[in-house]
C-alpha cells in the first residue's frame, strides 16, 4: 500500500507580480492563504482530490500546491477567490465550497472509493482597509483629508482568517513605512491618535501588515489609496498656559479662568455655554481683559468641567484647545481646640488650611461679633 498522495489542481490565475520580497519575506498587496491539513495518517490508497478556484474572470489550470510537509498544503492567492469546488478522483463526492465558508476555516471530509479522507481547512488573508477617515471626539465622522491633534483616525476594515495580529504602518513622502500600532485579528474597526511623528501639514498614509496564518514567509498588506495631513493646534502665546483657579471658600465658590493672549488674538470660549471675546459678542459682558489675560469668573457645580477655546471663525486654524478640569467640594469651615485659658480676653484657637478673615460670635461678651 503508499501513502495517500494529495494533489490539487487550482484553477485561478496566480501571479507572482505585485509582490516583494524583504528581509526572506514575500510581501504583496491582499494575499489570501488557503491551507489545508490532513487529519489522518494512516496509509490509503492513493488518492487524487481536484480543487478548482474561481478569482475574477480568470481561470487557469496550475498545479501549485506548496507542501510544507507530508501532510500539510497551502496556496497563495494574489487576490481574494470567490469560490471553490472540491471533488475527488473517483467521483463519489462533489462539494461546491463558497471561500465564504473558509474564512475562519473549517472541516472538509471526502470520499474517495469508499474510504474518507478529512482535511483541516485553514483560509487567511488581509486586513483590507474599507475606509478611512477622522473623527472627531465624539466619534463623528469628517468628510475632509485633514484634521487636528484632538481628532482620530478610524480604520474600517474588512477581516479575513484568524490567529495573527495586525499593524498598522504609516508613511511620509520620502520616508519608507513606520509602525504606529497593532491590534487583534477580532476586531473590524481601530482607532489611531494622532502621531506624535508627524509635523503640520506633512501628508501621510496608512496600511496594514498581516502574517499569514503565523506564517512569517508571507506577508499580506492593504495600503489605503487617501493621503491625509494634520493642521496646526491652536497655540497659545509663549511661554504662557491657561490658569484655573478654583473656589477656596464656600461662599465665594465662583471658578477663575485665565486665557492668555497677544495682540489682537480673539477666542470663543464653551463652558456651559458660549462666550466671545470680542466687543459685542455673545457674554461679552461676562469676561475681563487685562493685559495678557481674558478673565472668566463663573460658579460651577462640583466635579469635572471641561473647556473649548478656538479662534473665531477658525482663523489661523480651526483646530481648537480642549482640556478638562475639576472643581473640589469645599469642606465646611470648623474650628477646633478652641480654648479661653486666662479669662482676660485671650482667645485660643488651632488654625488649618488657608489663610483668611474669620468672624465668630461670643456669646456674654460685651461685644459678641468678633472679626479676627
Amino acid at each position: 500500500m503508499m501513502k495517500t498522495v494529495l494533489k490539487i489542481w487550482i484553477g485561478l490565475m496566480f501571479a507572482t507580480f505585485g509582490m516583494e520580497k524583504a528581509s526572506g519575506q514575500i510581501e504583496g498587496e491582499n494575499l489570501f492563504r488557503l491551507q489545508l491539513n490532513a487529519m489522518q495518517e494512516a496509509y490509503k490508497p492513493n488518492t487524487i482530490v481536484h480543487m478548482h478556484c474561481e478569482q475574477k474572470d480568470f481561470y487557469v489550470n496550475l498545479d501549485t500546491v506548496v507542501a510544507v510537509n507530508a501532510d500539510t498544503y497551502y496556496i497563495i492567492f494574489n487576490d481574494k477567490p470567490i469560490s471553490c469546488t472540491i471533488s475527488n478522483e473517483c467521483g463519489s463526492s462533489f462539494v461546491n465550497y463558497d471561500m465564504t465558508n473558509l474564512m475562519m476555516g473549517g472541516d472538509l471530509c471526502l470520499f474517495h472509493c469508499y474510504f474518507v479522507y478529512c482535511f483541516d481547512l485553514w483560509f487567511d488573508g488581509p486586513a483590507i482597509i474599507k475606509d478611512i477617515y477622522f473623527v472627531d471626539a465624539e466619534d463623528n465622522k469628517k468628510n475632509e483629508n485633514y484634521g487636528c491633534p484632538n481628532d482620530r483616525i478610524k480604520i474600517e476594515l474588512e477581516m479575513h482568517g484568524d490567529g495573527s495580529s495586525t499593524e498598522v504602518e504609516i508613511k511620509t513622502e520620502g520616508s519608507s513605512w513606520r509602525t504606529i500600532s497593532s491590534f487583534s485579528y477580532y476586531d473590524n474597526q481601530i482607532y489611531i491618535n494622532f502621531p506624535s511623528i508627524l509635523n503640520p501639514y506633512q501628508q501621510f498614509t496608512l496600511r496594514t501588515r498581516r502574517h499569514l496564518h503565523y506564517d512569517t514567509d508571507f506577508v499580506s498588506l492593504s495600503t489605503s489609496t487617501k493621503t491625509f495631513y494634520y493642521l496646526p493646534p491652536l497655540q497659545f502665546p509663549a511661554g504662557t498656559d491657561l490658569v484655573i483657579d478654583p473656589p477656596k471658600c464656600q461662599e465665594d465658590n465662583n471658578t477663575t479662568i485665565k486665557i492668555p493672549y497677544a495682540g489682537s488674538t480673539h477666542y470663543i470660549i464653551t463652558m456651559e455655554g458660549n462666550y466671545d471675546t470680542r466687543p459685542g459678542g455673545p457674554n461679552n459682558d461676562k469676561i475681563t481683559k487685562t493685559d495678557s489675560y481674558y478673565v472668566l469668573s463663573k460658579q460651577l457645580a462640583t466635579g469635572s468641567h471641561t473647556i473649548k477655546i478656538e479662534y473665531p471663525d477658525g482663523v489661523p486654524t480651526p483646530c481648537y484647545f480642549q482640556t478638562s478640569f475639576t472643581v473640589p467640594e469645599i469642606p465646611s469651615f470648623t474650628v477646633s481646640n478652641f480654648s479661653y485659658p486666662d479669662r482676660l480676653g485671650d482667645y485660643e484657637m488651632t488654625k488649618h488650611g488657608g489663610t483668611g478673615r474669620v468672624s465668630f460670635y461670643v456669646e456674654g461678651s460685651y461685644t459678641p461679633t468678633i472679626l479676627v
